[in-house]
């Protein structure tokens, strides 16, 4: 999550009224455009990814992500 953070692909989105007030995350607006992607909502649903896919996607990365 760190790392995430740190290239900008997800934002903290608010602390959650639990113990210890967890952060809730979200796709920034970079990982939007890196993916070509408009709205969240464009994003597959969870159950629709596989290893293989996370795979091919950790692949196709845009080289600046990779190196930042």
């Amino acid at each position: 999550i760190a790392r995430l953070l740190e290239i900008d692909l997800i934002e903290e989105l608010e602390r959650l009224d639990l113990p210890g007030h967890p952060a809730s995350y979200g796709v920034s607006e970079r990982f939007l455009k890196c993916f070509g992607l408009n709205l969240s909502s464009d994003l597959p649903k969870l159950e629709m990814i596989s290893y293989a896919s996370i795979q091919e996607i950790e692949q196709n990365l845009p080289e600046e992500l990779l190196n930042r």
